[in-house]
């Protein structure tokens, strides 16, 4: 079985309808409600988290573009150190209640 769909394109193999299967997340957020700032970033990292969402347990997963852990947070509040990370690309995986959101951003 495999399944794709973007904006453009659906694409579908097997006899399950791609649509009927269960991921076990559910979609409480999108994309568009999580924003990191500013970009590039220097020393600190804003977050702009629907303030429902963002809970003692959200946690910030911080990878290299080539994949590669640079940093973990467990956060509460709407700001991060990220001193310690050189200067490159990074993705920030931020994992709130039952979503996951990729964001990525410049650290200068």
């Amino acid at each position: 079985m495999r399944c794709y769909h973007d904006d453009s394109f659906y694409f579908q193999t097997g006899t399950i309808d791609c649509d009927a299967l269960p991921t076990g997340i559910n979609d409480v957020a999108s994309i568009e409600h999580i924003k990191l700032y500013p970009d590039p970033v220097g020393n600190e990292l804003n977050l702009m988290i629907p303030n429902n969402l963002l809970k003692d347990n959200t946690e910030i997963v911080i990878a290299n573009i080539e994949g590669k852990e640079a940093a973990h947070y467990r956060v509460s509040s709407n700001t991060i150190d990220v001193s310690a990370l050189l200067p490159g690309i990074y993705l920030a995986k931020i994992i709130l209640k039952n979503t996951v959101s990729i964001v990525k951003f410049m650290k200068k």
